[in-house]
């Protein structure tokens, strides 16, 4: 019989449904799909689409903190912000997302300043 390889990535519709909705994933369930999954990286998505939601990702991260040696969990969560990119395998080891702070370029010119004391 041949075994499941499982995923890379598994992307979970997470959220705190409101009353009478069901249609997006708790903490527990984000991490219990990865685990059926035998995934490599779980980003959970959607979690800051409504207002209503008022959901947070440390609920992810703490359960899985919690959990990942105990349960010798085969994957890790990753913290995608809307806007941002995830490039599988290159970023495999990452967890989070980070925006450009734009201060890779700080000395690649001279300051203008007219006062280089300052500097």
């Amino acid at each position: 019989m041949k075994e499941y390889g499982g995923v890379d990535v598994c992307f979970g519709s997470f959220g705190t449904n409101p009353v009478g909705i069901q249609d997006k994933m708790e903490a527990t369930d984000i991490l219990r799909m990865a685990e059926a999954l035998q995934a490599k990286v779980v980003i959970p998505i959607h979690w800051d689409v409504w207002t209503n939601f008022q959901s947070n990702l440390d609920e992810v991260k703490v359960l899985w903190e919690m959990r990942k040696d105990r349960l010798d969990y085969k994957f890790h969560p990753y913290f995608w912000q809307v806007g941002g990119s995830y490039t599988y395998p290159t970023e495999k080891d990452k967890m989070y997302y980070n925006y450009d702070r734009g201060f890779h370029d700080c000395f690649d010119h001279e300051a203008n300043s007219p006062f280089r004391s300052v500097l």
